[in-house]
């Protein structure tokens, strides 16, 4: 630019020369030509001075750098700002880029905290078992659950630990029910985009996926075209077979080393358990299963959920959302008068393009991944008898209870809270 502006004023120079010595042909006089060459000497000397001052002007204006080192022109204020929106843009960009890479931002974790139960204990040890496994704090989904109807002691306990560590919660101070609580879940699941991962785990729920981080696995996962995980249910017990008191250490693990089969023996239940799933899926009140498109809305909306006051929640899942974007896979049991607008059942010869991009699922289920249930302790006794007396009472004209699924509960109660222990033997543990 300097050599530029240099050549520029020294072509400028030249030409008034030129025109001096055409002036000068014009002088008859000697004093006019001494006036002549003074008035050349004084236009050099500004050519040179003015040479000097743009080169100045040019060095200094080339040592302006904003942060991202990049050259700005402070004399062109318009072009300059234009300069540094698109630099930031490309910034943000790049950074949004380098955030969509790390796999970690699409993996997010549910939980339920029963504050009134020992709740702060299982707590810390959850939310360090999930952020070692790389789940991001924010990336956390927490309702806190106090039937006192106020924060006590044991709720401000939970929430002082998530606060500590930068985790999100949601307050819940009224009697605890599976159905509230469903609603509650279906209202922070919102927050997932629908490609998003969602790990799901109660509060007394410890995830393993073979050894490997929840992040690695969950991306293998999407690399092969899953879309949920079900892993298998283990109730851990203490060695004893007590239910003994939750302690701080050592951890979850040390204190329950039996790895046992008590839902199964003991209440009927079923031994596996949906541990991840994608976005655009939402699972059963109980979390073993995703809901198909086709069994979703007749689930969601109350009907397919039992008898009782079931709240329609099904407004709030990615199945009213995007209705178009699944494959119905229907079967005999499906109340078909449920589909949404325009839905049909898909059918095993459907191979089209248009149908096989739409959302399906694809289940990997391996004993290698598994849910360690850490509920037998000393905290569990109240907490079913509370429950049980929820579930059970205010028996209808009808003559009905509450819920219907009260018979899990008094199955527990009968089986495990009036002995004080586990049956070893009968649950078939094994150490683990």
């Amino acid at each position: 630019f300097v050599s530029s502006a240099k050549s520029s004023e020294m072509k400028g120079t030249d030409d008034a020369l030129d025109d001096d010595n055409d002036d000068e042909k014009i002088m008859f006089s000697s004093r006019g030509r001494r006036h002549t060459r003074k008035c050349l000497q004084l236009l050099l000397v500004c050519a040179f001075a003015l040479a000097y001052l743009m080169k100045t002007s040019s060095s200094s204006s080339n040592n302006h750098f904003d942060d991202r080192g990049e050259k700005s022109a402070p004399l062109l204020a318009a072009s300059a700002s234009s300069s540094f929106s698109t630099a930031s843009a490309s910034a943000s960009a790049s950074s949004s880029s380098s955030s969509s890479k790390d796999y970690s931002n699409r993996v997010w974790i549910f939980t339920s905290v029963a504050a009134d139960y020992d709740g702060a204990v299982l707590l810390k040890q959850f939310v360090h078992h999930y952020t070692d496994l790389g789940i991001k704090p924010e990336n956390f989904l927490v309702v806190i659950n106090s039937k006192s109807g106020f924060r006590t002691a044991e709720f401000d306990e939970c929430a002082k630990i998530l606060d500590n560590l930068g985790i999100p919660y949601h307050e819940w101070l009224t009697q605890y029910s599976s159905e509230v609580m469903y609603k509650h879940r279906m209202q922070l699941l919102e927050k997932v985009p629908p490609t998003d991962w969602i790990v799901h785990a109660d509060n007394d729920e410890f995830h393993s996926y073979g050894g490997k981080s929840v992040i690695d696995f969950l991306k293998e996962m999407d690399k092969k075209g899953y879309n949920e995980v079900r892993g298998t249910y283990v109730d851990r017990v203490s060695k004893s077979g007590e239910l003994s008191k939750l302690k701080e250490e050592p951890g979850m693990f040390q204190q329950f080393p039996l790895r046992c089969s008590v839902i199964k023996t003991v209440a009927g239940g079923r031994d596996f358990k949906t541990m991840a799933y994608k976005g655009y899926w939402r699972t059963d009140r109980g979390n073993h299963q995703v809901l198909r498109a086709a069994r979703a809305k007749a689930y969601l909306s109350g009907p397919g959920r039992g008898d009782g006051d079931l709240e329609d929640v099904y407004h709030l899942t990615p199945y009213a959302k995007y209705p178009g974007k699944y494959k119905y896979q229907c079967a005999a049991h499906d109340n078909l008068s449920f589909l949404p607008a325009g839905s049909q059942c898909s059918t095993p010869n459907d191979s089209h393009e248009s149908t096989t991009k739409l959302w399906s699922q694809s289940r990997f289920s391996d004993a290698k991944v598994a849910v360690h249930h850490f509920k037998w302790h000393a905290g569990v006794i109240n907490n079913i008898k509370d429950r049980l007396a929820f579930y059970k009472g205010d028996v209808g004209a009808d003559g009905k209870p509450r819920f219907a699924w009260y018979t899990d509960s008094e199955k527990l109660m009968n089986g495990i809270v009036t002995t004080g222990k586990i049956d070893t033997k009968k649950t078939k543990c094994k150490v683990a």
